[in-house]
């Protein structure tokens, strides 16, 4: 994507006309200017699976245990094989929910995460080799830096339901996977997005989530290995 919109950048400056490129159709901004964007930035870690949690039939309200099931499926497929016994994500899911005391009324407590995934990782042997540290406050540096270092993260949200940002309530999990930003020079501003896997299966398979626009990110876990 990057190269692409170099590309077609450096062909609109040499013919001096404005190209105009639609955005993906989960995106906030409608249409990007490409004659007009600087400083653009963009990574987005490969192979982080994409899971629904409707595809689950064993639980209800379990954002948390598939955002956690697509984490661990991650580093199930990058040097930690023993991670999973099958290739089947919700087995994984089903134990993370027990560990995580998950509750179909509910979901998961905030407070749960952090000890049920560790547990998880125990259990499977792999306790020296990942640190799980929960913030409270989100920042864009965050996500850049969790990207940056090819670590799909846990990333709560509260009030975001996309295809109804107005009318939503309560918490949802989310699995960051990339970010993009860049200023546009026709207004000087500076959008920046969180790119993400919400596991609804409404929504396309990377959402891009406008900082401040689509509820508040109230809670980010970084999963290191």
């Amino acid at each position: 994507m990057l190269n692409q919109l170099i590309k077609e950048r450096e062909e609109a400056a040499q013919q001096s006309a404005p190209i105009k490129v639609p955005v993906p159709s989960n995106r906030t901004n409608g249409e990007v200017g490409v004659s007009t964007i600087i400083n653009y930035e963009y990574d987005l870690i490969s192979g982080v699976p994409d899971y629904q949690q409707n595809d689950n039939d064993s639980m209800e309200n379990d954002c948390v245990p598939t955002t956690g099931a697509a984490i661990i499926m991650y580093y199930d497929a990058h040097g930690y094989p023993n991670l999973s016994s099958s290739s089947d994500w919700k087995q994984v899911a089903n134990r993370l929910g027990v560990l995580m005391d998950h509750d179909d009324s509910y979901g998961v407590y905030s407070s749960n995460v952090k000890p049920g995934f560790n547990d998880y990782i125990s259990e499977k042997g792999y306790s020296g080799d990942f640190t799980v540290t929960r913030d409270t406050s989100v920042s864009f540096s965050d996500i850049k830096n969790e990207v940056s270092s090819d670590s799909p993260a846990f990333l709560r949200v509260v009030g975001y339901d996309y295809n109804d940002p107005t009318g939503a309530d309560g918490g949802h999990m989310i699995t960051l996977v990339g970010y993009e930003t860049y200023t546009d020079t026709e207004d000087w501003s500076t959008p920046q997005y969180a790119l993400v896997q919400d596991n609804w299966e409404t929504t396309g398979k990377t959402v891009y989530l406008l900082m401040g626009q689509f509820g508040s990110m109230t809670d980010i876990w970084k999963v290191r290995d």
